[in-house]
């Protein structure tokens, strides 16, 4: 997916505020590094088995060549706008 610079930057921010992430200087004045706090890889830890049960879940529901025809569509839509009869 895309994400533009301006919502990644205020959820890096969230995440900094909230003692998960460290955000560190990169080579040159554009790049940032981020990495895990031992906090955020404690809350990442305890996140993941949530996460792959609601995968499991999806997987259930949803082929993932279903999911991808589902994605081209909805971004199709999302180009075109709504179609009116």
């Amino acid at each position: 997916t895309e994400t533009d610079q301006t919502t990644l930057s205020r959820t890096v921010e969230k995440l900094r505020r909230a003692g998960l992430v460290a955000v560190e200087a990169g080579t040159d004045r554009r790049v940032r590094l981020l990495r895990l706090t031992d906090e955020g890889k404690r809350r990442f830890a305890r996140a993941m088995p949530c996460w792959e049960a609601a995968q499991r879940e999806i997987d259930g529901w949803l082929s993932v060549s279903g999911l991808r025809d589902l994605a081209k569509r909805a971004h199709r839509l999302a180009k075109e706008g709504p179609q009116y009869p």
